[in-house]
């Protein structure tokens, strides 16, 4: 009787919420439309991996890089040309006679004192 019994029990309770139908579909497709709505919030901000589309991230980090180079090219062009012009001085200075005059003694000024 007792197996009689457990059998009718069996038949007559309701299975558990996460076994039935019901719960199992709302479940799948929530976490469906969860994902779905996940990746379409990722993918325009971060890109695809492995693919030519780098969303609106990489985009900023692209523009980003190139104004760098840009000023470090800017950067580069004002001291070549600052180096240029500290170059040009030193040529007229040193084909100035005063200069020339100058240097000569204070040269000879030290080849006594090393000597001495």
């Amino acid at each position: 009787m007792t197996t009689l019994g457990s059998a009718v029990h069996k038949l007559t309770t309701r299975p558990r919420f996460f076994y039935r139908l019901r719960s199992q579909m709302l479940l799948g497709f929530g976490l469906l439309f969860t994902v779905t709505l996940g990746l379409a919030y990722i993918v325009p901000t971060f890109g695809i991996p492995l693919s030519h589309y780098n969303g609106h991230y990489g985009s900023e980090r692209d523009r980003t890089l190139e104004t760098i180079a840009l000023v470090a090219d800017l950067k580069k062009e004002r001291l070549t040309f600052w180096l240029a012009e500290r170059k040009n001085h030193a040529r007229v200075m040193a084909d100035i006679a005063l200069v020339k005059d100058s240097v000569s003694n204070y040269v000879a000024l030290l080849t006594k004192a090393d000597a001495a």
